[in-house]
């Protein structure tokens, strides 16, 4: 009784380990396309701040 609890547990934390490393790795793979997605909208930022500008130069010409 007592080694088929102990080899009880150890499935049980083998199980638990595995569901943890699949937890990182999805965690990791969500980073990755969240440093993506934010790198695109940096880009697009950027953009809208250069039209922006060009805008305002515009504006306080006809002004």
């Amino acid at each position: 009784m007592k080694y088929r609890a102990a080899i009880k547990q150890a499935r049980v934390h083998g199980e638990q380990d595995d569901a943890y490393r699949d937890l990182a790795l999805r965690v990791a793979a969500s980073q990755s396309g969240m440093i993506s997605a934010l790198a695109v909208l940096t880009g697009s930022l950027a953009d809208v701040q250069t039209r922006m500008a060009g805008l305002e130069k515009v504006l306080k010409e006809v002004e």
